[in-house]
């Protein structure tokens, strides 16, 4: 089941961050980044392309490359927890573990208001593809809520409108 993880966790490091770098695929991205506090349900906050895109790459190699069923539904269990627990307002630190694994105390840091400082730590599950491609960003210091969200304050609130939004011609 690792093999699996790895391969999908690959797929989503590199769309994750190509819903960055995209205009059009960072406008589907938006409403993950939309709020102002990180809380265990962002990590399941996504507009339904955006999560199609995220997903398809690693869960179609590894489906190639003859991955158990089994292995691909433990891994689709696991990842939900896992994103729960990265994208939680709650204190907790892994240790040295933390600049290995995608948690909370890392990813605030990928959630900050501003653009520039936020295209770091990509990783969902593993942290090794930001250390293997240069985006990992480990600092000192605590993300206070005020530092996290979209810096666009038109941008909407609400699930229906955040889901209009990419196909807004005006935004």
């Amino acid at each position: 089941m690792l093999g699996v993880g790895v391969i999908i966790d690959f797929g989503l490091y590199w769309m994750h961050r190509w819903s960055h770098r995209s205009p059009l695929l960072w406008r589907f991205h938006q409403p993950h980044h939309s709020p102002g506090r990180l809380y265990w349900l962002n990590g399941e906050r996504r507009h339904l392309v955006s999560a199609l895109i995220l997903a398809t790459p690693g869960l179609l190699a590894a489906a190639l490359l003859g991955a158990p069923q089994a292995a691909l539904a433990g891994w689709f269990a696991i990842l939900p927890v896992h994103l729960a627990f990265q994208h939680a307002n709650v204190d907790y630190t892994l240790g040295p573990l933390r600049r290995l694994l995608g948690v909370a105390e890392m990813h605030r840091w990928h959630h900050k208001r501003d653009y520039e400082d936020a295209q770091v730590n990509f990783g969902e599950v593993l942290l090794v593809w930001d250390w293997l491609f240069g985006s990992l960003h480990d600092a000192q210091g605590k993300i206070e809520s005020g530092d996290l969200g979209l810096s666009d304050a038109t941008y909407p609130k609400g699930y229906f409108a955040q889901h209009a939004a990419p196909f807004d011609p005006r935004r």
